[in-house]
């Protein structure tokens, strides 16, 4: 099998055990790998093993990447920062967040998946959606419009 393409997840991670890390890693699980399927590698910043400076590294992923998903969890200041470089990059981001949250004005109104872990068929909604939003960029990688792409006229 070729070598499978990066899907960079820009997420939450918190303390091993916390309950933050707890759900980074039940979307990416249960939601997330599942709806990129076998192409995919997902990949987050804990994930990568290299020597230097983290935030060198996760620049790069989020540059290099053909894809990326943000979880949008309570208000993490290095998510929204690793999301504001996608867009400003104007490559394909896939927003999820947990059904419910409040989240601030800026990106309300951007396409959002919601997510509720509880519900199953919330989970196989979302994983739908995301499998759907995946083929789009791949079919079109130009879809990256955004607020900074607007923006910028690109």
């Amino acid at each position: 099998m070729p070598d499978k393409k990066e899907c960079f997840l820009i997420s939450p991670i918190g303390e091993e055990n916390s309950p933050t890390r707890k759900l980074a890693n039940t979307l990416r699980d249960v939601l997330i790998k599942p709806a990129v399927g076998l192409d995919y590698e997902v990949l987050r910043a804990d994930d990568v093993e290299t020597s230097g400076d983290i935030s060198d590294r996760v620049i790069v992923h989020l540059r290099d990447a053909p894809i990326a998903v943000a979880i949008l969890h309570k208000t993490n200041p290095n998510v929204y920062y690793e999301m504001a470089v996608r867009h400003t990059l104007a490559k394909p981001l896939i927003l999820i967040a947990p059904e419910g949250l409040k989240l601030p004005f800026d990106i309300r109104f951007l396409s959002i998946v919601r997510v509720d872990l509880k519900d199953h068929e919330s989970v196989s909604a979302a994983k739908k959606v995301v499998a759907r939003q995946l083929q789009a960029f791949e079919s079109d990688p130009s879809r990256g419009v955004n607020p900074v792409t607007r923006a910028l006229g690109r």
